[in-house]
């Protein structure tokens, strides 16, 4: 009796903890065809659903989970930038790869969210003296590369995996995690300095000035 309540226990707390792992892969795998050597995938989802890819083109992506808010049925195709911007005079530093996500009859308004499951290896991570912990995905929006929360996942011996939530993009990139400092109206600390050092340097220029003209209306008094 005892064995067999021992038994019921065991199942049941391997059943509780299995739930959040099996939610996690508990959508639909799109699988692609090639037009012209890229993947292409066929979306055709019913309103609040949610669709993973696994492409091989990108070799950062081990994964993209689209969730879906209204009926969508449209196409999406992935490609590989390499390590060269999409967008002119608009890169990153220590770029391990930039994607271009290309959409026919899906818009920003039929995504509630886009969960990207991103990989780099550990040869490149120690060829670039990066730190596993100091990698982020960035997504571009209102004109330039914006970062997004990327969390170490896990890794194996060759691949370390990142989590990342995102929204709607057409462009994405893995890299480095650069920190944008600390800015006041969009400036850095240092042009913030250089701006108060003129204010002060001009304010003490009028002061003298005024000072030197209240000094000749004395003078001119006196006379």
């Amino acid at each position: 009796m005892r064995f067999t309540r021992s038994l019921l226990v065991a199942a049941t707390l391997l059943f509780a903890f299995s739930i959040p792992v099996l939610a996690q892969y508990d959508t639909d795998v799109i699988e692609p065809t090639y037009q012209d050597g890229s993947e292409v995938f066929g979306i055709d989802v019913q309103a609040e659903e949610k669709v993973s890819i696994y492409p091989d083109g990108c070799k950062s992506i081990e994964r993209i989970i689209f969730d879906f808010k209204e009926n969508t049925s449209g196409e999406i195709k992935l490609i590989s930038r390499g390590d060269e911007s999409p967008i002119e005079d608009r890169s990153l530093e220590n770029v391990y790869e930039y994607c271009e996500l290309q959409y026919d009859g899906i818009d920003a308004e039929k995504i509630n969210s886009i969960t990207i499951d991103s990989k780099i290896r550990k040869s490149w991570l120690q060829s670039e003296d990066i730190s596993e912990d100091n990698v982020g995905v960035y997504i571009y929006e209102n004109d330039d590369w914006s970062y997004r929360t990327t969390n170490k996942d896990k890794d194996n011996s060759i691949y370390v995996f990142y989590n990342t939530e995102a929204g709607y993009t057409e462009y994405l990139a893995v890299a480095e995690y650069q920190d944008a400092g600390f800015t006041i109206l969009g400036l850095s600390p240092w042009w913030v300095l250089g701006i108060c050092l003129v204010l002060l340097f001009l304010l003490l220029l009028f002061s003298i000035i005024y000072s030197m003209g209240g000094r000749e209306d004395r003078k001119g008094g006196q006379v």
